[in-house]
């Protein structure tokens, strides 16, 4: 087999950040994303990786405590003997205020802004990139780059390749295939791709070190192995502490509040391997007759040494016969026959189904059950 390396590739772990739907939590959670980097950092050593790949946004922004940037700093001391590039991403941008101006890195690290190329043909490799220079970046500061000779060429760059309408750096797919890299480091998406190949050009978004909130759901974490001409081994390992969760539960089959902690934890179950540790919104779901009446935050109260975090969406709908309900002689029935009058009437599906909705929330209302999302 020709020259290979040790690649560790990650992106988006916006150090200095804090939940703050987390509320009480959020400083906690802060620390948790940095102690997941040391421990990312301590990979690195144990492995003796080649190169480190950041793909932008490790910062949550420029405007940063000294105690993250200075605890960033040493950790990259720490393994001298790993290549660290970074790429400055829209949240903390290579200005004249970013995080590491005016502060001394180790010799081991490089920083993307402008497309510039590092060589280290004794180590077998050459790295390009390009970061942001704003928060904004509405033109590709994506460039191809030659391979010189047997060198592994890598690429490094924070962008979206979605949208072309983009205003965080719109790279086109095509570029990216059409180029010389054999690994490219993608970062902004917070969600992981595979390995992408085509031809002997491989390419991915790491996905987030740590999930964040409820749009980050799943295991979170970086890819690791080794590259080499035509040749790519990387899988994903996992990093982030802790987990979120979206779960639909039905509930229909439910007729006190115990039946539903039940189904709710044998759900979790069935997703986390330890809810102890991990985030859940949980949404309610199925029809309930009315007379079943429950508090969301009871359910949330039963949870509260269970799991970490959890958030409860009643979605249910009652079992209710709207047509007979609207020959009712009462508000309720007022209300049924003209919310029906306007669902038969409706000029589209996505205006039915919000009309539906709307008629069952009315119901929910009229039996007092307002206050159906609560969180802890």
């Amino acid at each position: 087999m020709e020259k290979v390396i040790k690649l560790v590739h990650c992106a988006d772990i916006h150090l200095g950040s804090e939940p703050t739907f987390l509320k009480s939590k959020a400083t906690l959670r802060g620390e948790e994303l940095l102690l997941t980097f040391e421990k990312l950092i301590d990979f690195c050593q144990m492995e003796k990786v080649d190169i480190l790949l950041i793909a932008g946004d490790l910062f949550e922004s420029n405007n940063i405590s000294d105690r993250y940037i200075k605890s960033v700093i040493s950790a990259f001391a720490k393994i001298p003997d790993t290549i660290i590039a970074i790429c400055g991403g829209n949240h903390d941008p290579i200005t004249l205020d970013c995080a590491f101006n005016n502060n001394t890195l180790s010799d081991n690290v490089i920083i993307f802004s402008d497309f510039q190329t590092y060589r280290f043909p004794a180590r077998g490799f050459m790295i390009s990139g390009a970061g942001f220079t704003s928060s904004a970046q509405s033109s590709t500061n994506f460039h191809n780059k030659k391979a010189e000779g047997n060198l592994i060429n890598i690429g490094i760059f924070h962008g979206d390749i979605y949208s072309s309408e983009s205003d965080k750096n719109p790279i086109s797919v095509s570029d990216i295939e059409n180029s010389d890299y054999d690994y490219i480091a993608l970062g902004h998406i917070h969600a992981r791709t595979e390995i992408i190949r085509h031809d002997n050009v491989f390419y991915a978004y790491s996905g987030c070190l740590e999930g964040r909130g409820f749009d980050e759901v799943g295991k979170k974490g970086f890819y690791y192995g080794e590259i080499g001409k035509g040749y790519n081994n990387l899988k994903f390992i996992q990093a982030g502490k802790r987990v979120h969760y979206i779960i639909d539960v039905d509930i229909s089959s439910c007729s006190n509040l115990s039946d539903m902690e039940k189904k709710i934890e044998l759900e979790m179950h069935k997703h986390s391997k330890d809810i102890s540790k991990d985030l859940f919104k949980i949404n309610l779901i199925g029809g309930i007759p009315q007379s079943f009446s429950f508090s969301t935050e009871a359910l949330v109260a039963r949870f509260s040494e269970k799991v970490f975090y959890i958030k409860v969406i009643d979605k249910t709908t009652y079992e209710v016969d709207f047509n007979v309900l609207a020959q009712e002689n009462s508000l309720m029935g007022i209300f049924a026959k003209k919310m029906l009058s306007k669902i038969e009437n409706a000029k589209s599906e996505e205006e039915k189904t919000m009309l539906k909705q709307a008629l069952n929330f009315g119901i929910k209302a009229s039996h007092s059950k307002l206050g159906g999302i609560y969180e802890d």
